[in-house]
């Protein structure tokens, strides 16, 4: 809904046009009677989305942004040309990640810096992603990849890391949206949305952030998503955060090498359901990630393993080559 305000334009011209943008120059007469010229950005506006998997995980994308000199962490987004702007929310998804969706629910419009220009965001979540072919950029967008899930971007959009404004609004929008609608796929919804039983930051590299940690590197965030694998029983990711010839080692309880064996051991018949794991610090040094904190699980017999860890990950190449696991009050009847 437009609204004068008693500002009264008199005239109006354009110091610069391109296909992205404009910059125009009105002579303006205020309801004071004031004579000003009011030079101002003329923009069509763009749309942003927040891909959400199945699994929870958001694709985000580290583009390199030439105006502040920085590489930032944004979600898909791209100006309109001329279309609606869920059409334009779909072309930017297949274009920048290489995904579509079944779903477009829109998430709201916004102006992004109405004293300076008219330009207005419009937000989306997609959902029902799949492969579409290859990403097809245009020259300036050097982006990488960047799959996390939603409760751990909302928790970087939260505290100022994700330092993007429209994307740290889109996720929190995101966020509350999946908390009301039911339309969303099951997996997809408890796994963005963790119940009160658990803190909102689930992700071992979101727990790891919130106690400070903010020097995240390939080897701590491998081992981030290996313990997150045993949390959510993942074999498959487990198994990819580990070498071929992996070697796991608990003193007085078992030895095993290779991913075979790993994998057999990933499921222990004396324990039922997923366990919680609370990461409580973890430090790296030389290739080797030490991670200390607190495991719960319960027993068919009735009873609850209770018990803190200390894991010393030795590192090659960004995969875990060799774990030895230090493990208090837990007993292992049947194996590891």
């Amino acid at each position: 809904m437009h609204d004068d305000g008693g500002w009264r334009r008199c005239g109006t011209r354009h110091l610069f046009e391109s296909r992205w943008f404009n910059l125009r120059q009105d002579d303006v007469l205020l309801p004071t009677g004031e004579a000003i010229t009011y030079t101002f950005v003329e923009h069509p506006g763009y749309a942003m989305v927040v891909p959400l998997l199945d699994d929870g995980r958001v694709i985000l994308e580290r583009i390199y942004r030439y105006t502040v000199r920085e590489t930032v962490l944004e979600c898909p987004s791209g100006g309109l040309d001329g279309e609606a702007p869920e059409l334009a929310a779909r072309r930017e998804l297949q274009e920048e990640t290489g995904w579509s969706a079944d779903r477009m629910d829109p998430l709201g419009s916004f102006f992004g810096s109405n004293g300076i220009s008219d330009e207005r965001f419009h937000l989306f979540l997609a959902t029902g992603l799949r492969p579409a072919g290859r990403p097809a950029r245009e020259p300036t967008e050097q982006i990488e990849i960047v799959e996390m899930p939603l409760a751990e971007a909302t928790e970087l959009a939260l505290d100022g890391r994700l330092r993007d404004a429209p994307s740290a609004l889109a996720l929190i929008l995101a966020l509350r949206h999946l908390r009301r609608a039911p339309a969303v796929t099951a997996r997809a919804r408890a796994d963005a949305v963790p119940d009160g039983s658990t803190d909102p930051a689930l992700t071992a590299s979101a727990q790891y952030r919130r106690q400070g940690g903010d020097d995240m590197t390939t080897n701590k965030d491998t081992v981030a998503r290996y313990l997150d694998g045993f949390r959510e029983t993942d074999h498959a990711k487990i198994l990819s955060c580990l070498t071929d010839d992996v070697e796991w080692d608990m003193p007085g309880y078992f030895r095993l090498a290779g991913k075979e064996a790993f994998d057999r051991a990933i499921e222990n018949d004396a324990f039922e359901g997923s366990p919680t794991i609370t990461l409580r610090r973890m430090i790296e040094e030389d290739g080797v990630v030490v991670a200390e904190g607190a495991v719960r699980s319960r027993r068919r017999d009735g009873g609850r393993l209770d018990a803190v860890f200390c894991d010393v990950f030795e590192m090659r190449d960004g995969k875990i080559a060799r774990l030895t696991t230090y493990q208090s009050d837990a007993t292992y009847p049947d194996g590891p």
